[in-house]
């Protein structure tokens, strides 16, 4: 009896313990994770340092983000994170998770620490990030290889939002990343050091730049008149809407400000850029106005912003060059009209970007090398404009053979100006027309409309006209569709109605009559298209008030000629 006793004791002893082995292993509950990975389309090189540093805007700048989330019904334990970027960063320290309990989630992030070799891509660049994922699900350890793929911009590319199309609500969220314009502010690069000190030496005779406001306004004529001396003039470079994986954005080429001053012209916001370079690397603060078809800069001094229009060192083609006195005035009107939320003239505030402080929080620009070839460059320029003409404070700014200045009145642009008009030629020969000699004109002023070739702008009135080029097509109708879905997409409100054909200096154009409005307000228009050999032309007068049949506007009209 005994001994049966021990026998059943033995069987059940035995089936509990293989209860329990069968507890800990086959019947064990298990962890599931779930695994979500989104990855920026594009890096900019520009940016380097921008990726790198998780405290940048509340850590906006990631690369990867995973999202991990425990579908089973045990504890997922030891998860281990690693990175890397074939050809510029090896696989990093991994980061761990001990455990995550059922239905909890996980995010990680990934902030790549490139190399300074990433500003030598200079064209698109396909790369990818690979994942390397380690953990213990209840039953056995796991390890996987992810991958995902993105693209390395050229260096000097800007792509002004990472915003999914179909996200996109507001003209604003398509300049979410205007912010790293800060990063292509460079005053510590050695070739604008070397300029900013010959320019104190040369132009400010060794001093100093104090923290008055006589002695800021000082050194911004000082530059300023340089440019101008320089022959340094206002002109485009590309700028083109692209699909960058899934998002729609529009990819600008940006020159260096050491490639702007060297290579004698820049867009408005190349010139801003350069314009804040050198006053940072001058010890001063600097910031930039940013707008849907605008940017100037200005410097920051004792809670005051003092605006400039670099953009006035214009250029014999562009209708004439304005004074300093005349560039300040005229970025203290645009600086006005951007507070109120902008106007017809310089279009939507986006952002005023405070070079300084971003730069503190951050935004950093990366380490450019050395180049002495651009130093001796900069050598030829001083000595080209002679020292002797160089008295500033001054300057002897009235002096033909220093600046070389032209205000819009009796401007040498184009073939002159006859009655307060002044005639602009396309450099390419495809069209010509005149306009009042008070007006500006601003090259490619919107980024998101590249066939908006110019716009010639009343600084008082409301009054304007555009100049639209389509190269290569020959339908009118898809030319103008396409700016009208352009502007929609951009939160205007269009509405428009064919108005026949007319007859300009022998040519017929198609006329359409319409009106835009926005919370800028409201501005009334007339468009006029032709073919010619070389695509679709158009322009078009508008002006906030509904009177097109001003003599000023009818003489625009009756002077646009296409010559191809």
């Amino acid at each position: 009896m005994r001994k049966k006793v021990i026998l059943l004791g033995l069987f059940y002893g035995g089936i509990g313990l293989i209860m329990m082995v069968l507890g800990l292993t086959v019947f064990r509950k298990c962890g599931q994770l779930d695994i979500k990975i989104k990855t920026r389309p594009a890096v900019m090189p520009m940016a380097y340092k921008v990726y790198g540093n998780r405290e940048v805007e509340d850590g906006k700048y990631y690369l990867s983000k995973i999202v991990f989330t425990n579908d089973g019904k045990g504890t997922v334990r030891d998860l281990k994170v690693s990175y890397r970027i074939p050809g510029y960063i090896e696989w990093t320290t991994p980061m761990e998770y001990t455990e995550i309990l059922p239905g909890q989630t996980v995010v990680d992030l990934f902030y790549p620490k490139f190399p300074s070799k990433i500003l030598d891509v200079l064209n698109v660049t396909p790369a990818s990030v690979e994942m390397k994922i380690t953990y213990n699900d209840g039953k056995r350890d796991r390890e996987e290889i992810r991958r995902a793929d993105f693209q390395i911009r050229g260096r000097n590319e800007l792509l002004y939002t990472d915003i999914p199309e179909e996200e996109i609500v507001d003209i604003r969220d398509l300049y979410t990343n205007v912010d790293l314009l800060a990063c292509f502010v460079t005053p510590e690069d050695p070739v604008i050091k070397y300029f900013t000190q010959q320019l104190q030496k040369n132009v400010m005779k060794g001093a100093g730049v104090g923290g008055s406001q006589k002695e800021i306004i000082r050194f911004m004529q000082a530059l300023y008149e340089f440019e101008l001396a320089s022959k340094l003039v206002y002109g485009g470079t590309l700028g083109l809407p692209e699909k960058v994986g899934d998002h729609y954005t529009m990819v600008q080429h940006i020159r260096l400000p050491r490639e702007v001053l060297t290579g004698g012209a820049g867009l408005c916001v190349e010139l801003s850029l350069l314009f804040c370079s050198v006053a940072q690397s001058a010890g001063l603060n600097s910031g930039i106005f940013c707008t849907s078809r605008h940017a100037f800069p200005a410097i920051i001094a004792n809670g005051n912003i003092i605006p400039l229009e670099a953009t006035g060192i214009g250029g014999e083609g562009l209708g004439g060059r304005m004074s300093f006195k005349k560039a300040l005035e005229t970025g203290m009107k645009e600086a006005q009209m951007f507070f109120q939320g902008g106007s017809p003239q310089i279009g939507v505030a986006i952002k005023f970007l405070p070079i300084g402080q971003l730069q503190g929080q951050g935004l950093r620009p990366p380490d450019l090398k050395d180049d002495p070839d651009l130093k001796k460059k900069i050598d030829k320029m001083f000595a080209d404009l002679g020292h002797d003409n160089m008295r500033h404070n001054g300057v002897r700014v009235n002096e033909p053979g220093f600046t070389g200045r032209r205000n819009y009145n009796g401007g040498r642009g184009g073939n002159g100006g006859n009655g307060g008009f002044v005639r602009y030629s396309d450099p390419n020969g495809i069209y010509g027309f005149s306009y009042p000699a008070g007006w500006r004109i601003m090259r490619s002023p919107n980024p998101y409309l590249p066939s908006l070739q110019l716009a010639a702008v009343s600084p008082s009135s409301g009054k304007d006209v555009e100049v639209y080029f389509f190269p290569g097509v020959s339908d009118i109708n898809y030319a103008f569709s396409s700016i009208y879905n352009t502007l929609t997409q951009m939160g205007t409100r269009v509405q428009y109605q064919p108005a026949g054909t007319v007859t300009i200096n022998g040519r017929q154009y198609a006329r359409i009559a319409g009106m835009s409005s926005s919370n800028m307000g409201a501005i009334y228009w007339t468009a006029y298209f032709t073919t010619s050999s070389q695509g679709v032309v158009g322009f078009v007068i508008g002006s906030v008030s509904n009177s097109l049949n001003t003599p000023d506007l009818l003489t625009i009209r009756n002077s646009f000629r296409v010559m191809r």
